[in-house]
């Protein structure tokens, strides 16, 4: 009764003899990630929002989103199945040889509901996701372990950023550029339409010592939000690849946690496409029925590797650390040669991971401090911790060399 609710308001309801207005389960998307021990790893941080030219679609064939605790699920009425296919046949694009393309696809935005994501997850430190977002597509699925991974490896990581555009985008154009031209993730050629005038290229200047380059003004404003790339040619048609070019940006709607544009084509677009789709090839008649189990994915991350850092620091006034070691299986710990001054003026032993370590949840390590304190009058206390403490999933500092990339996580312990 829960799901049946859940589409009342949609006009939906389940038929109680299994009959053309049954809802049946298209595919799903479940986010897991490392970070998350203590849910076995799937991940509440991420909310989806079909985009509107998706909303408009789903609409069309009586699909509709369930947003779920750790993803969401798509659901059709099974009379509409046939509709849907037939709906492909009609918009499938011609492809070489005579062969159909069917790139029809749902796309969805996914934004961020845990502002720590970032610190926990094995991404770029530096990431401004009003800049830069991530971008999936089940044509980068594969099976793993029996999961359909959304991701081209076993997680999505850096690779998968791409820069953010509006609906203004101003190019600067390198030397030599004769035309501009913006394909989608089909490879065909969406600006300029097709059958109008080329892109306007204006020079930057004239005159002697003018600088050698120009500028094009795109207007994305027609096409839906999606993947696409910025394509500069030269006079004979071929594309220059100085730079950033060919330039491949998401056009997405302006969003403050935005975190990831998801693509899920609906079928098998050529022949030779990778990828796990939720409805059968089409390029045989007639095509096959669809699970009625629907397709599930997994969307994956990997948990923040960091290297961890100890600052150790004597709780009596000016008493002196002899002889302190770190030791626990799973990463080495090294000394620093010098003290460090905090900000209140204590003086810290620092020791350093030699190998990062996942952030989680509820972590397992286990990491033993031993040494010896003496006070100012030079009594002796030996320093026996069984169990350091562990680091904590935010704050992750960055650091200036390239060893520590994945980010430094501080622990102070007093002793």
């Amino acid at each position: 009764m829960g799901l049946q609710r859940n589409y009342l308001s949609m006009g939906m309801t389940f038929s109680p003899d299994g009959g053309d207005t049954l809802l049946v389960k298209l595919f799903s998307v479940t986010v897991r990630h490392t970070y998350y021990s203590l849910s076995r790893g799937f991940c509440p941080d991420l909310r989806i929002a079909p985009t509107p030219a998706s909303e408009e679609l789903m609409g069309n064939f009586g699909m509709a989103l369930r947003q779920e605790r750790f993803g969401f699920s798509i659901f059709i009425q099974r009379g509409r199945l046939k509709d849907l296919q037939a709906y492909l046949f009609a918009k499938a694009l011609p492809g070489p040889g005579g062969t159909l393309e069917f790139w029809e696809r749902l796309t969805f935005s996914m934004q961020l509901q845990n502002p720590a994501f970032i610190d926990i997850t094995q991404l770029p430190l530096t990431t401004k996701i009003n800049e830069r977002n991530l971008y999936a597509s089940n044509c980068q699925a594969h099976l793993e372990d029996g999961l359909a991974l959304l991701s081209p490896g076993p997680f999505l990581d850096g690779a998968a950023f791409y820069d953010v555009v509006g609906r203004d985008v101003t190019l600067r154009l390198p030397a030599g550029a004769q035309r501009v031209v913006v394909t989608d993730i089909a490879g065909r050629v969406v600006l300029p339409p097709p059958g109008t005038e080329p892109i306007p290229i204006f020079p930057a200047g004239s005159g002697a010592g003018a600088p050698q380059w120009s500028w094009a003004q795109i207007d994305m404003s027609a096409l839906p939000f999606d993947l696409y790339t910025m394509r500069v040619q030269d006079a004979h048609g071929d594309d220059i690849t100085t730079g950033k070019y060919p330039w491949s940006v998401l056009y997405s709607q302006p969003q403050a946690d935005a975190l990831l544009l998801l693509d899920m084509l609906l079928t098998q677009p050529t022949p030779d496409s990778a990828g796990v789709y939720p409805l059968p090839p089409l390029f045989g008649m007639p095509p096959a029925p669809p699970a009625a189990s629907g397709t599930p994915y997994v969307l994956p991350f990997d948990a923040r590797h960091t290297y961890w850092q100890y600052y150790i620091v004597s709780q009596g006034p000016r008493g002196v650390l002899r002889d302190l070691r770190i030791s626990g299986q799973g990463a080495d710990f090294v000394c620093q040669p010098d003290p460090v001054l905090l900000p209140n003026g204590d003086l810290a032993t620092v020791f350093m991971a030699q190998q990062p370590l996942p952030l989680s949840q509820h972590a397992t390590q286990v990491f033993q401090l031993t040494g010896r304190r003496s006070d100012a009058k030079g009594h002796e206390n030996a320093i026996r911790i069984s169990r350091l403490p562990v680091a904590a999933a935010t704050p992750v500092w960055p650091s200036l060399t390239q060893r520590f990339q994945s980010g430094i996580s501080e622990i102070y312990v007093y002793v």
